[in-house]
C-alpha cells in the first residue's frame, strides 16, 4: 500500500513538474495567460501534495514573475510574499531563495511605484547577501545596482551614482576591468551622469563600455550598438549633432548586420531540420524495410526447415 501510494505522489509531482516547464516556455513566447493557467495548477498539485513546500513556492515565484510581466502586479506581489514566508520558515531568513523572492519584490513594488517599500525590501536582501557571502561579492554588488535605480527613481541621483560606483568596485575585483558587470554597472553610471547634466562623465563611461563590450560580444553585437546608440544620444543632448549622427549610424549599420546575421541563421536552421528530417525519416523507413525483410527472410527458413522436418518423420 505504501509503496503504491509512493508511485502515485511521483506520478502527480512529475505532471506538476511539466506544467512548470510547460508555463516557463508559453512564458518565454510572451503566452501569458496559458502560462499562468499551467503554473496554477501545477501549483496547486503540489500543494495538495506536499503542502508549504519548497518547490511549490518555486513554482509561485514562477507565477508571480508571469503575472508582473503581464500587469497584474498586486496579484504578482501577493504570490511572491507567499513564496518568502514559506522560505523562510523552510530554510531560515537568511538564504539566498529568500534574497532572491526579495529583489522579485523589490521590482514589483518599483512597478507599483511604491518606492519605499521596495528600497527596504531591497536593503533587506542586501543585508542577508553581505550575511552570506561577504560584502565584496557580486550578489551584492546586484542588490546595490537595484538600490540604485530605486535611488535614482526618487531623484537622489548623489546617492545613485554612489552605489552604481559600489557595484563596480566590486565587479571589477571579482571579475577584472572587463566584465558584463563592469558594463552594466558603468550603464548605470552613465545614465544618471546624463540626468546630472554631465555629459563629458557619460561619455567617458559610454566609450568604456563600448571597449568591454567588443572584448566581451565581438564588434558585431547588439550590446556594442546599444552603447554607440547611446553615446550618440548623449552628444545629441549636448548639441553635437554631427558627432551624434556618425555613432547613431555606426550603431545603426550594427544592428543591420546582426539581424542579417539572425536572418541567416534561421534560414539555415530551417534547411538543416528539412534536410535532418527528411534523412531521419528516410533511415526509419529503411530500418523498417530490412526489419521486414529479415522477418520474411526467417520466416521462410523456417517454412523450409519445418518441411524438410516434415519429409524426414515421413520417411521414418
Amino acid at each position: 500500500m505504501l509503496f503504491v501510494y509512493y508511485r502515485f505522489d511521483f506520478l502527480f509531482s512529475g505532471s506538476a513538474d511539466c506544467l512548470n516547464d510547460r508555463g516557463n516556455i508559453l512564458r518565454d513566447m510572451s503566452r501569458y495567460d496559458d502560462a499562468i493557467d499551467n503554473f496554477e495548477r501545477g501549483s496547486k498539485i503540489l500543494h495538495k501534495l506536499f503542502g508549504d513546500c519548497g518547490l511549490y513556492a518555486a513554482v509561485l515565484v514562477n507565477l508571480a514573475s508571469v503575472l508582473q510581466a503581464s500587469k497584474h502586479h498586486e496579484t504578482a506581489l501577493a504570490y511572491q510574499q507567499v513564496a518568502l514566508n514559506i522560505y523562510r520558515k523552510q530554510f531560515g531568513a537568511d538564504h539566498e531563495q529568500c534574497v532572491a523572492v526579495l529583489r522579485n519584490m523589490t521590482h514589483t513594488l518599483r512597478s507599483l511605484d511604491r518606492l519605499a517599500e521596495a528600497r527596504a525590501s531591497i536593503e533587506q536582501a542586501i543585508r542577508i547577501s553581505t550575511r552570506i557571502y561577504g560584502a565584496n561579492h557580486p550578489e551584492v554588488a546586484i542588490g546595490l545596482s537595484i538600490l540604485g535605480n530605486i535611488a535614482s527613481t526618487e531623484e537622489k541621483l548623489d546617492e545613485a551614482v554612489s552605489l552604481f560606483e559600489r557595484a563596480l568596485a566590486i565587479h571589477r575585483v571579482h571579475s577584472g576591468d572587463r566584465s558584463e558587470g563592469v558594463a552594466i554597472a558603468l550603464g548605470s553610471i552613465a545614465v544618471v551622469y546624463a540626468q546630472q547634466d554631465r555629459p563629458a562623465q557619460a561619455l567617458d563611461c559610454w566609450r568604456q563600455c563600448v571597449i568591454i563590450d567588443k572584448a566581451l560580444f565581438g564588434e558585431v553585437s547588439l550590446q556594442v550598438a546599444g552603447s554607440l546608440r547611446n553615446i550618440g544620444m548623449t552628444l545629441a543632448d549636448d548639441g553635437e549633432f554631427n558627432e551624434s549622427i556618425v555613432h547613431l549610424q555606426r550603431a545603426l549599420s550594427i544592428y543591420e548586420k546582426v539581424q542579417e546575421k539572425c536572418f541567416d541563421f534561421f534560414f539555415l536552421s530551417v534547411v538543416h531540420f528539412f534536410f535532418v528530417t527528411r534523412f531521419s525519416i528516410w533511415m526509419m523507413i529503411m530500418s523498417i524495410v530490412y526489419k521486414r525483410n529479415n522477418y520474411l527472410m526467417k520466416s521462410k527458413k523456417h517454412n523450409e526447415n519445418m518441411e524438410i522436418i516434415e519429409k524426414i518423420q515421413k520417411f521414418e
